[in-house]
């Protein structure tokens, strides 16, 4: 295991306790199905609300190099469905994919302190759909 990944996986365990005062986060495997990190990751920080959760890495990518590495990934494994690309004026991109039906959103801008790139995975946390109940019509 690399290093970046041992400090993310503390980091993660960690992080919870620090403040009171912030809504319970939910945990990684409820927001996230899969977690795509850019190459050489360093972890920055987590957000989110209790439906919802952010992580933020530093890559040493150019914002266009990450970008293109996740299109890579997006192509490479089927099990993603792209449903949004963006590119923002400043260098920014923005996907929104799904992967086994759960919503991932990939924020990536540059970093002028470093060089490199500033990539944020936003994972929701989905109810499981119960099959006995029909769909709200429409």
């Amino acid at each position: 295991m690399t290093r970046s990944f041992l400090v993310l996986a503390a980091l993660v365990v960690a992080l919870p306790s620090c403040r009171p005062d912030r809504p319970k986060l939910p945990d990684l495997p409820a927001a996230f199905n899969t977690l795509p990190l850019p190459p050489n990751a360093e972890f920055l920080g987590r957000t989110g609300s209790a439906d919802a959760l952010m992580l933020t890495f530093r890559t040493p990518l150019i914002a266009d190099s990450a970008a293109a590495y996740y299109r890579t990934l997006f192509h490479a494994d089927t099990s993603y469905r792209v449903f949004g690309d963006t590119r923002g004026d400043a260098g920014e991109h923005a996907y929104y994919v799904e992967i086994a039906k759960r919503p991932l959103w990939i924020r990536i801008r540059p970093d002028a302190s470093s060089g490199g790139s500033v990539v944020e995975l936003t994972g929701a946390v989905v109810a499981p759909r119960d099959s006995a109940t029909p769909p709200a019509p429409k």
